[in-house]
């Protein structure tokens, strides 16, 4: 990453931004366990991290490459925040499918404004690519 700011300082701002959104409070997985859309987006953003820790050594991504994977990793299920999404989930239904377009477009713009990431088209195309 770049030095103006350490992985633990970004793993927290990250943390404070989706705790506002009430991630904690959200269902992210049901299956074979519960875990909050908070909890579940945290472990995979911890498993890019150290996976990037890993590669670092290789030079493979630039910072800015960096930022947005670990990004669109935290926001990969942002379309479960939606209430149509809880609501299926909490009463046994199939749900929605939650990667939507416009909704990753609003969480990108937001993390990128935050993040200072120039480029959140790809953050996009990475949280969808998640589903395919």
């Amino acid at each position: 990453m770049g030095e103006d700011i350490t992985m633990p300082e970004y793993r927290e701002q990250l943390l404070e931004l989706f705790n506002k959104r009430e991630w904690h409070k959200k269902i992210g997985k049901t299956c074979p366990f519960n875990q909050t859309l908070l909890e579940h987006s945290l472990i995979t953003y911890d498993v890019v991290e150290r996976l990037l820790d890993l590669l670092r050594k290789k030079k493979v991504f630039s910072d800015e490459e960096e930022k947005i994977l670990l990004i669109s990793s935290i926001a990969h299920d942002v379309g479960k925040e939606k209430d149509e999404w809880q609501k299926a989930v909490k009463e046994n239904q199939k749900p929605p499918k939650h990667i939507d377009e416009k909704w990753a477009q609003e969480i990108a713009k937001e993390l990128a404004d935050n993040f200072g990431i120039e480029d959140i088209n790809t953050v996009v195309d990475a949280i969808k690519l998640h589903m395919e």
